[in-house]
């Protein structure tokens, strides 16, 4: 397993430079940030137990990694069923505050850290979310999480070709990132669009194991 501390070691090995430790640490974060709504396996978090509804209460915290929900699930009468996704002004439209629809909640909306329910619940139900999340910004030394474990060569070029442009102006560097943004490319370098796309073969390879292994839990 990766850490942050090998993570920047490595970015300052490959850059022949032992001087750039704060910049190395700071874009490896930026780099993070750059990939963390893009779906993987390890920033999935599946059928998490988000709480029970109360009585009366619409309104209901996302967590605090939240990034956006795959699924909400309420368990009526011993089963769980999903929500219908809604825009927030489709629920605030329907929603009539003052005399409020109570019943079991069908739909929900996102905004601003909280899912709203709708119908707005008329006794205690539990929920589980399905959604990507955030991972915790790495600081000291021996921190990791699936970003410098699983997905460590993505976060170390994009990071490295970042100090490349924008601390050495390196001209290579430079053009490169121009060609990749010329074709319509979110990458800084082939060598990053390489080990994204290898990251992307992995995932579809762990889904198809999931859904035969599924097939096969099924008969």
């Amino acid at each position: 397993m990766t850490d942050f501390v090998t993570m920047k070691s490595r970015i300052a090995d490959e850059l022949a430079r032992s001087d750039l430790a704060t910049f190395v640490g700071r874009e490896i974060n930026s780099a993070i940030k750059h990939y963390e709504s893009t779906r993987f396996w390890w920033n999935e978090e599946k059928e998490f137990a988000l709480g029970n509804t109360a009585n009366g209460t619409r309104y209901y915290a996302t967590p605090a990694n939240f990034i956006r929900a795959d699924s909400l699930k309420i368990n009526y009468n011993g089963a769980f069923y999903d929500l219908t996704p809604r825009i927030w002004e489709y629920i605030e439209h329907r929603d009539n505050q003052s005399t409020p629809t109570k019943g079991a909640p069908r739909e929900y909306a996102v905004y601003n850290d909280n899912f709203r329910l709708f119908p707005v619940p008329d006794g205690t139900y539990a929920m589980l979310l399905s959604y990507l999340k955030r991972q915790t910004d790495l600081s000291g030394d021996t921190d990791s999480n699936g970003w410098t474990t699983f997905g460590e060569e993505l976060i170390r070029t994009r990071a490295a070709r970042s100090i490349e442009i924008r601390y050495l102006r390196k001209p290579v560097a430079i053009a490169e990132a121009a060609q990749m943004a010329a074709l319509g490319k979110h990458f800084l370098s082939n060598a990053e669009c390489i080990a994204f796309e290898s990251l992307k073969d992995e995932m579809q390879e762990r889904l198809s194991t999931s859904r035969l292994r599924s097939k096969e839990l099924d008969g």
